[in-house]
């Protein structure tokens, strides 16, 4: 009996470590263990998280406006992109926005083919929001990539060569 406490404290010690990283070298390493990129100019990775089974990465540009998250779950088959995009992206500074679905479509992340979902949104001020949403293999589970973007300043051709970029 007590192996088997002492087991399962030392297996719950193990899926409780956590960490943050908010030091740029540090972050850019833990974020590539989800997938290599280029960022987009601007950008930089602010911070990643990790804890039990889970590691993301939080990356805005200068003034935290515009957002790409990645997160990587190692066991099982990771979250859903919409349910990330509603539950962990709008908890925060989104919470107010009403998403749509604007349309779907094919797209390759790490030379996978997968589906990107794309999403319109309003908040209460009127502002309209952008967003991508896809799920895909990353290097040590399944992934979800998240964009958001207010409207005026999304740009396409930079999220589409982030996204191009990531191997």
């Amino acid at each position: 009996m007590l192996v088997i406490c002492c087991c399962t404290l030392a297996g719950l010690t193990l899926l409780a470590k956590q960490s943050v990283a908010t030091d740029p070298k540090e972050a850019a390493s833990v974020a590539s263990q989800i997938s290599d990129f280029e960022l987009p100019a601007g950008y930089r990775i602010r911070n990643t998280i990790s804890v039990l089974m889970t590691t993301s990465a939080f990356i805005a540009d200068q003034h935290g406006q515009n957002a790409i998250w990645l997160a990587q779950v190692s066991l099982g088959d990771g979250v859903p992109p919409d349910r990330y995009l509603r539950q962990s992206v709008s908890a925060g500074r989104y919470k107010d926005v009403t998403w749509e679905v604007a349309e779907t479509k094919p797209i390759t992340i790490r030379g996978e083919a997968t589906t990107l979902t794309v999403y319109s949104g309003t908040d209460s001020n009127k502002q309209k929001y952008h967003a991508w949403a896809a799920g895909f293999n990353g290097k040590g589970g399944r992934a979800v990539l998240v964009i958001v973007e207010p409207e005026d300043d999304w740009n396409e051709d930079a999220m589409q060569a982030f996204v191009a970029s990531m191997h």
